[in-house]
């Protein structure tokens, strides 16, 4: 479940959210004497973990991006410089191996197993993605329904993305743009026709709604913080509260208590970027070594906020009660090795560098 978890994770984390309850589904299917909800906690836990190695984190992706909201003030940093960074895997190896450690060490008493048996399983209706007949289209109408037409886009998006990587490296080019573009080229290969391809973003843009509000809060937030002067008092805060070596513990601490407020990263870092580039340039702290820490410190936070482990947990009938006790663990093991690794390991593995 693990390398479920972690494999689909690094591709995207709503295909990890998706996959795993599907996983372990099957895997209890087969072997009763499994806890079903300890599974699906397993497996959720291991995807915001794998997003603190991934180019697609909205962080990591927004920094590599030449044209963010802070690039005249500390530039753009490379995947190779913040989730693919020594750092960050060692941290990610650490943290993977403590959560491993411990899921194998808990096994709840045999009364208390509650096992998977398919009842829960609802077989939906599939339903078209349009129900308009190719009988007496107009000519854009039958574009619309044509089979070659999106491959043949899908090809020249192909050509640019190996153009691009040709060009700056493969690690070089993970910008959030890029990385946007690579998912609408594949959907491209994937939908056989372009109605059904508007179809299909028509229907799923409902879910994202939400989001879409929230994010203009989030800039009006950090708006009235920069207007008003909080972001000085914040970063002066943080710098008397710490020094060099305990800001990236400092930084991960309070990216994990912001996130309980604003769940969403890309949200949160136009909140709480600014006044952490602020006293990691007072401090004179490394910003890539504190980007990566804010990640761990978001995502750490992802598994006691049930924001996006409800649509895990609805897929297989079980209730937040279930699984939340576990997930509250695992995120208590992920902060104590996480603060010991960010408080230690920068000094040893800059040591190591200048050596």
């Amino acid at each position: 479940m693990h390398y479920c978890g972690f494999v689909s994770g690094l591709i995207n984390w709503a295909f990890c959210l998706i996959l795993v309850p599907i996983f372990a589904k099957e895997v209890c299917r087969s072997n009763k004497e499994i806890h079903f909800p300890l599974m699906i906690a397993v497996g959720y836990a291991t995807m915001p973990l794998s997003q603190t190695i991934c180019p697609s984190e909205s962080a990591y992706a927004l920094l590599a991006s030449p044209d963010h909201f802070m690039v005249d003030r500390i530039g753009s940093f490379s995947a190779g410089q913040t989730c693919f960074s020594p750092l960050a895997f060692v941290v990610f190896g650490c943290v993977a191996v403590a959560i491993t450690i411990i899921t194998l060490l808990i096994k709840p008493p045999k009364e208390e197993i509650i096992t998977y048996n398919g009842e829960a399983d609802v077989e939906e209706a599939e339903t078209p993605l349009t129900d308009k007949l190719e009988e007496k289209l107009c000519l854009a109408d039958r574009m619309n329904h044509t089979k070659f037409l999106m491959p043949l886009l899908g090809l020249a998006g192909l050509l640019v993305i190996v153009m691009i990587i040709a060009k700056n490296g493969f690690i070089d080019s993970l910008s959030l743009n890029f990385v946007i573009f690579c998912f609408l080229v594949m959907n491209m290969f994937l939908y056989v026709t372009p109605i059904r391809f508007m179809a299909a973003m028509e229907e799923s843009i409902s879910s994202v709604v939400g989001v879409m509000i929230q994010f203009p809060l989030y800039g009006g937030i950090m708006g009235i913080m920069e207007s008003s002067g909080l972001t000085t008092v914040i970063s002066n805060t943080l710098v008397s509260l710490c020094n060099l070596q305990t800001f990236p513990p400092v930084a991960f601490l309070s990216a994990g208590i912001v996130n309980v407020f604003i769940p969403s990263q890309g949200g949160q870092w136009l909140v709480q970027g600014p006044f952490l580039v602020d006293a990691a340039e007072k401090l004179g702290a490394n910003i890539p070594t504190m980007i990566t820490a804010f990640c761990h410190g978001d995502e750490c936070t992802n598994l006691i906020n049930p924001l996006y482990m409800i649509p895990a947990i609805a897929m297989v009938k079980l209730k937040l009660k279930d699984v939340w006790g576990f997930m509250a663990f695992y995120s208590l093991i992920w902060i104590i090795v996480a603060i010991l690794a960010f408080l230690t390991l920068p000094t040893i593995m800059g040591v190591a560098a200048a050596i």
